[in-house]
């Protein structure tokens, strides 16, 4: 009985140490329903971050690299999830986007019309949503697609209503 608890030690250093090395893409693989190693990777990502509550797969057919995510403390309580899609849809990654409702006056909770909105508040629930989505894709860089080339950036789409962040070409 004793011998066989020191089975399990090197299992469990393993599983410890994959974190700290980089290695949650092989972890993902093993747990992902998906033969693409980068999107698996991107599941482990999401599934291990400290930032996100839960993901789903894609529910653009359009888009099936794609994984929506629900944030464990939004700064807003009308952005509370944001999208992450590999692009292209298939073969190799070239680029890494995310995309989340920017918070403004023109969100209500629940389908009900939006109260009155600081302008000024808004700003600053979507500044802070922009900060953990590029630390995100910067996460995911790192560990999925390393040669993603340049940095992260960001800008307004939907006449100010999505802000979209992309690392790559």
């Amino acid at each position: 009985m004793h011998r066989r608890g020191l089975g399990l030690l090197p299992l469990l250093a393993a599983l410890a140490c994959g974190h700290s090395t980089g290695q949650r893409g092989g972890q993902a693989l093993a747990t992902a329903a998906t033969d693409d190693p980068a999107l698996a990777c991107v599941d482990g990502v999401l599934a291990a971050s400290q930032v996100v509550e839960r993901f789903i797969t894609g529910r653009r057919p359009e888009h099936p690299r794609s994984r929506y995510f629900v944030l464990k403390n939004p700064p807003s309580q009308r952005t509370t999830g944001m999208i992450v899609a590999i692009l292209p849809d298939t073969g190799k990654p070239r680029r890494l986007v995310l995309e989340f409702g920017w918070p403004g006056p023109w969100q209500g909770e629940g389908g009900m019309k939006p109260p009155p909105r600081d302008q000024g508040m808004s700003n600053l629930e979507g500044e802070a949503l922009t900060d953990m989505g590029t630390a995100l894709l910067r996460d995911l860089r790192a560990e999925c697609v390393p040669t993603a080339p340049g940095e992260t950036a960001c800008m307004k789409v939907n006449e100010g209503r999505v802000q979209r962040c992309a690392i790559g070409t």
